[in-house]
């Protein structure tokens, strides 16, 4: 990641990787697609390892995902009994696990796949007035999200707001940081068989 003064740096980031839903419209576990050679939620892990801490928020499934969940140090597996509740019971779940050190915190959805790019971008240009930052491609808001460490205590109430994690967002307004990069890949989601094929 960037080196530039004042960027954030690995060591002083979380991360949390929500993969507790039962992937309906896909019809098989998505944490477990082919993704360049490994499983998604692999791929999403390994890309993550430089950060301070790696929460992956299991549910569905779980006794079938935990064995590929790729085993370090900074890696902690967290079970949500409540994952029919949608995200947001992820997101609270992980929030109570967050080690206080952190800086900010980096949502991830295990169906939304990262570039190590993207999360240089946005450790690079997140400005010291910023509570959080979203990567923008042509215009449009994608993932990851990255959140301040000083709204950990909102992220452990977010599953009592209607749509969770975008109402947070909304309320911050233009303390939210918008970063341009180039990578299309920032919107994608793998949903359906559909998603898959065309992206793959």
């Amino acid at each position: 990641m960037s080196d530039l003064p004042g960027a954030l740096k690995p060591g002083q980031l979380a991360a949390v990787i929500t993969a507790a839903g039962r992937s309906s419209r896909m019809g098989s576990l998505k944490a477990l697609l082919n993704w360049r050679g490994r499983t998604l939620l692999a791929h999403q892990v390994h890309t993550l390892l430089p950060c301070y801490q790696v929460v992956v928020v299991l549910g569905f499934s779980a006794d079938i995902l935990w064995p590929h969940v790729p085993q370090a140090p900074n890696v902690e597996v967290v079970l949500n009994p409540d994952f029919d509740r949608g995200r947001s019971s992820s997101l609270l779940a992980a929030a109570w696990a967050l080690q206080p050190e952190v800086e900010a915190v980096l949502l991830v959805a295990v169906d939304q796949p990262l570039r190590e790019e993207v999360i240089e971008a946005l450790c690079a240009g997140f400005g010291p007035e910023a509570l959080a930052a979203v990567p923008v491609y042509d215009g449009r808001r994608g993932h990851p999200v990255l959140l301040r460490s000083s709204l950990i205590p909102a992220l452990r109430h977010v599953d009592t707001e209607p749509e969770g994690l975008r109402t947070l967002l909304r309320r911050l307004g233009p303390a939210v940081q918008e970063i341009p990069v180039t990578y299309p890949d920032v919107s994608w989601d793998l949903n359906s068989p559909a998603d898959y094929a065309r992206l793959i």
